[in-house]
């Protein structure tokens, strides 16, 4: 029980007032163990509320279970039970299961080495990092005078945020350009166009 998560997890108060329980039991005297927040606030040196709230997490960790209630009026304290202990009132069995804290040696081990990559996890890695590097495109549309809308550029992001580069277009009328399927059909047109932007167009995906 010593070296369990539910008793790692009290907090002081909550330690000291199960010392006190413990220090009450004499081997057969379990699930009779009497002690009232008066008394176990004034062994401890603290507040009774304080030990109502330690007395809350004896109960919530399973360390500790009242078996009578006590009353102000009858003078009775609240009789206790340690639950690692056979229960002399009920004859309830006790509890030895406990989940085990991980020891502070253990921390300071090495982590454990990492098995090695197989071949197909490796190619799986690879793939994921090249589609994460390639470079993302954004189209930015606004409108003109007429409200018409047109294309005014456009940013190639990179593997990272402050990794882009911004083309600018000219002012072409974005209802054309959606018809076109192709550069040519583009060209056709707009026959004003440069040789550059048509160039560059030809390596893009139609349609927009």
């Amino acid at each position: 029980m010593k070296r369990s998560t539910s008793y790692h997890g009290l907090s002081p108060i909550a330690r000291a007032l199960l010392i006190e329980l413990i220090d009450r039991y004499n081997g057969s005297n379990n699930g009779f163990i009497a002690l009232g927040v008066r008394e176990a606030a004034y062994e401890i040196g603290c507040s009774q509320m304080s030990i109502s709230r330690a007395a809350r997490e004896l109960d919530d960790a399973d360390l500790v279970r009242p078996t009578q209630v006590g009353a102000w009026r009858g003078r009775q304290a609240t009789e206790w039970r340690l639950t690692w202990r056979v229960c002399n009132k009920t004859g309830q069995l006790p509890r030895n299961q406990w989940q085990e804290r991980k020891p502070y040696v253990q921390l300071l081990l090495p982590a454990p080495a990492k098995a090695p990559l197989t071949n197909s996890e490796r190619q799986r890695r690879w793939r994921r990092r090249r589609a994460e590097s390639q470079p993302t495109e954004r189209i930015y549309i606004a409108a003109n005078d007429d409200d018409e809308p047109y294309c005014i550029g456009r940013v190639y992001y990179g593997p990272y945020p402050w990794n882009f580069t911004w083309e600018d277009h000219t002012r072409i009328d974005w209802n054309d350009r959606r018809k076109a399927t192709t550069p040519e059909q583009w060209q056709e047109q707009n026959p004003d166009v440069s040789q550059e932007e048509l160039a560059r167009l030809k390596d893009a995906e139609f349609p927009f």
